[in-house]
């Protein structure tokens, strides 16, 4: 378990001392992406169900769409060039934590902060367990500062192939719409929702039947697989101290808003975006086979909108600040949900 906090380490100690070293941040994305590729099967529950997914595009059991097309795709590319699954996983690793720490350096002047929120939770359960998402997010990622440095297009074509990558994604496609309301009275409505929603999950009550009762009409292969968890119980309800913890991240945010979009309007929105993901997992509450999965495309902008600290309390304290939620979230994930067994990577024990 020891290497997996060496990365992290690193980044925090980049961030403490305020070094840009273009040099370190290159290797410690190539460590990373190491980590993700290299591992060995049984590393991390999603990892040997990818390996059976490539083995059953191999047979030819699985078509292009039982996935998505990107995996097929890479899969064949895979097996005509290596006849192994080394390729595949270096690809999505390449693309995943590469994509994040590209964007995460051209958001703001602080990204080994950013580096540290994404190694600290989310590359364990994208880039490093859940492929498919982790390079669809960074394609997200991708979308949305294209289109807010006015590359429309470009974010057009990045937001294409982030749902090549994993269907869930299409989701994101009306969340564009908050660069034109990017306002003070946008972030308190929706903080207001969020109130609301707290309520409706203390009384628990249940937004989503009707959704689940709408997609069960869709025949979709792997929504209907989904389904079928959700309605069987599978999971059960989230938990109310995850929803509470970026309730009480995003509380100050949403108050000092007006002074960290003159700052950052990319910042800003993500403080909006990562609101529409907590308003997602309580109003999916019942649900966390989806509230979990759909509300993480989202969450995932918590790289970019706990920056928003550093901008208005200063790096000391605000720096201060992302650092302990880096911490918190690191210990849980590896300590009490011990989301990943010891590292194995193919080349021996590590």
């Amino acid at each position: 378990m020891f290497l997996y906090y060496i990365p992290f380490s690193l980044a925090c100690l980049f961030s403490a001392l305020g070094r840009k070293s273009g040099t370190a941040y290159f290797l410690l994305a190539c460590m990373l992406t190491a980590m993700c590729a290299l591992q060995a099967p049984g590393v991390s529950e999603d990892h040997s169900n990818y390996i059976d997914y490539f083995s059953g595009v191999a047979s030819g059991s699985l078509d292009a769409f039982f996935i998505e097309p990107t995996f097929y795709f890479l899969s064949q590319v895979s097996i005509f060039l290596s006849g192994s699954s080394e390729l595949l996983f270096l690809v999505y690793a390449v693309l995943g934590v590469g994509i994040k720490f590209l964007v995460s350096k051209r958001v703001s002047g602080y990204y080994w902060f950013s580096v540290a929120l994404y190694i600290s939770y989310f590359f364990f359960l994208q880039d490093f367990t859940q492929i498919r998402i982790g390079a669809a997010v960074a394609f997200i990622f991708l979308s949305s500062f294209s289109f807010y440095i006015g590359q429309r297009l470009r974010a057009l074509l990045f937001f294409f192939i982030a749902v090549l990558f994993h269907y869930s994604t299409a989701i994101f496609l009306p969340f564009f719409v908050f660069f034109y309301f990017n306002s003070i009275r946008t972030v308190l409505m929706l903080y207001l929702l969020c109130c609301f929603l707290f309520v409706f999950y203390m009384l628990d009550l249940s937004l989503s039947q009707g959704l689940v009762d709408f997609f069960s009409i869709l025949q979709i292969d792997r929504l209907s697989f989904y389904l079928e968890n959700a309605l069987s119980g599978q999971g059960g309800s989230i938990n109310p101290m995850r929803a509470l913890f970026h309730f009480i991240m995003l509380t100050p945010l949403v108050f000092l808003f007006d002074r960290i979009k003159r700052e950052s309007a990319f910042l800003s929105y993500s403080i909006i975006i990562h609101l529409c993901g907590l308003i997602i997992l309580l109003s999916l509450h019942d649900l966390q086979v989806f509230a979990y999965r759909i509300s993480d495309i989202f969450n995932g902008f918590m790289i970019f909108s706990l920056i928003s600290y550093i901008v208005v309390f200063g790096r000391r304290l605000g720096g201060a600040l992302v650092l302990g939620v880096a911490v918190f979230q690191l210990v849980y994930i590896l300590l009490v949900l011990e989301f990943v067994n010891p590292y194995t990577s193919v080349l021996g024990d590590l």
